[in-house]
């Protein structure tokens, strides 16, 4: 068992607060940090070099250029894989 104070303590101090960052709201956030970190590496012609991105290794395409639209819009959530080779494209500068 544990003392009353013990039991307080794993209590979140605004109970309201877990309905607040609601899965909808961390979706919501993981697609604007996507967009905000794709215009940051390319200012310019940022779809374009998102999608060049997604090359596979026979030069293939591994997304559709709709697809990246979507991502950049967000209206779909990008892979990780895509947003680690952003951020490696910023550290690489």
């Amino acid at each position: 068992m544990g003392s009353e104070s013990t039991a307080r303590r794993r209590l979140p101090s605004n109970r309201g607060a877990a309905d607040f960052r609601s899965k909808d709201f961390r979706v919501d956030r993981r697609r604007k940090f996507f967009r905000t970190i794709a215009k940051h590496a390319y200012p310019r012609g940022t779809a374009f070099e998102v999608r060049e991105l997604t090359k596979l290794a026979d030069g293939t395409y591994g997304y559709g250029e709709r697809t990246v639209y979507d991502w950049l819009d967000g209206r779909s959530e990008a892979p990780m894989s895509v947003t680690m080779r952003i951020i490696g494209a910023i550290y690489s500068e």
